[in-house]
């Protein structure tokens, strides 16, 4: 899904009067655990609990009504076999992951739920010998539950920065940065024919193959990777004037590209619908002197066309997901003081869009990054400015059961930089933020913090 931290809604604003923006800097992974090297598949039976041993519950505990015994219940359903109460869930809503493996890692920039109902992450730390501003190393980091976690660094991601990683078709597809010049290197330094962007496959837990792409694609930049109904769709810009386009592949090897995107420029956030893509995006209108949230669906994926949505300026939609009550999008608006307030939208086909309300007030102040389905309703996540503490934020969670009505959730992390990326599965629900700070003149702090909310804890919502 796509997502822009505060620092790309100042490039997303100057890539949409059409300056062009440089892409990250690069990194690198190196041996993974075997077997085999490299492997980011979860593999094993039973889900470890917190305490690393197989867990033998299979969810929360339970109490038998003691007067069910006696008697069945007078609607006539019950075979005389006891009523049983599930016992409430009484821990906390996030849980933080003091033991999760970051070693050296700078930030995990992109996780996601896999299809056997473990977790897949991706992020980088820096090459031996070199800080913040250095060459970057890819890391991958799997989990069979979303608490416990393994790190692996592999020699097919050196000098790379791993930005995005996605389930499809049966694999698993990694999209970061190649670079291998930077700030601190001489001015002399030419980067390598295959530098830029860069595609990765894993298969069955064999080694990372590099993939080809289109020379657009290797010299743009892309903004989010998302996998819905068979397609495989990457959303960025490329060439000297930043035009924003979608590439789109059936097997992640041979890609299209198409730039009829009903006048997005760019597009901020993608998700799978009921009959092809949803996509947001925004304009500058010149009538309004501000953005213009853009809301388009493709059913072929090559061509897209704008649907109903509430007119909202300066507007940017972060993340949009399919649930049980249609479709939910969630981002942020900016008032002329820039003061951020949270937005979430609703569908039920992606055909019109109308904007929800957090009726305790809760969006105020806030800015919401992503939005997850689960079993009973959305939940998304966002960050709050912490007040008079320019650029520390504490973290915001909220719940919907109908992605119409929102409320406050529960908190997470009280001072973090950024909410870099979130992911949903089976047993909940996995963020992480990051903590960076100046440390000298040439040299950042950045340290990673990994959080997690239990299914239990979101089913009694």
């Amino acid at each position: 899904m796509g997502r822009l931290s505060s620092t790309s809604r100042a490039i997303l604003a100057l890539v949409v009067i059409g300056l062009t923006g440089c892409g990250p800097t690069a990194e690198v992974l190196t041996t993974a655990t075997p077997p085999p090297t490299g492997a980011i598949r979860p593999t094993g039976g039973g889900q470890p609990t917190e305490g690393g041993q197989p867990s033998t519950s299979s969810g929360p505990s339970a109490t038998v009504d003691p007067s069910a015994s006696q008697a069945p219940p007078t609607d006539g359903t019950s075979t005389g076999i006891p009523l049983v109460t599930p016992t409430p869930f009484s821990g906390p809503v996030w849980e933080a992951l003091a033991d999760y493996p970051a070693g050296e890692a700078f930030e995990v920039t992109s996780v996601t739920s896999l299809v056997d109902g473990g977790f897949a992450a991706v992020g980088f730390q820096p090459i031996p010998g070199e800080g913040f501003f250095g060459r970057q190393q890819g890391v991958t980091w799997t989990s069979v539950d979303g608490r416990t976690w393994q790190s692996a660094v592999d020699a097919a991601f050196q000098f790379a920065t791993l930005e995005d990683v996605v389930e499809f078709g049966g694999a698993i597809f990694v999209f970061g940065t190649i670079e291998t010049c930077n700030i601190n290197l001489s001015e002399d330094c030419v980067e390598p024919p295959d530098s830029g962007s860069a595609a990765w496959r894993q298969t069955a837990g064999a080694a990372w193959e590099r993939l080809p792409l289109p020379l657009s694609m290797q010299s743009g930049t892309m903004a989010g990777v998302v996998a819905a109904n068979d397609h495989l769709l990457a959303f960025g810009w490329t060439g000297d004037e930043a035009r924003s386009v979608v590439w789109t592949s059936v097997d992640g090897v041979t890609w299209s590209e198409t730039a009829d995107l009903a006048g997005m420029d760019p597009v901020s956030a993608m998700s799978a619908g009921p009959t092809g893509v949803v996509a947001f995006g925004n304009r500058l209108a010149s009538e309004l002197g501000d953005l213009e949230l853009l809301a388009t669906v493709s059913g072929d994926f090559n061509h897209f066309g704008r649907v109903d949505a509430p007119a909202l300026a300066s507007t940017i939609i972060q993340s949009v997901t399919m649930g049980g009550s249609g479709l939910v999008a969630v981002g942020d608006s900016d008032d002329e003081d820039f003061n951020l307030n949270g937005v979430a939208l609703h569908s039920a086909d992606g055909l019109a869009w109308t904007q929800t309300s957090a009726p305790d007030g809760s969006f105020a102040g806030a800015s919401l990054l992503s939005v997850h389905a689960v079993p009973n309703g959305y939940v998304a996540l966002g960050r709050v400015p912490l007040l008079d503490e320019f650029g520390v934020v504490t973290g915001g969670s909220w719940f919907s059961s109908d992605g119409l009505s929102w409320r406050r959730l529960a908190p997470f992390g009280e001072r973090f930089t950024e909410l870099d990326t979130s992911a949903a599965g089976t047993t909940g629900i996995v963020a992480f933020t990051v903590t960076q700070e100046e440390s000298g003149e040439e040299s950042v702090i950045s340290t990673i913090s990994a959080w997690f909310a239990p299914i239990e804890a979101l089913a009694g919502q």
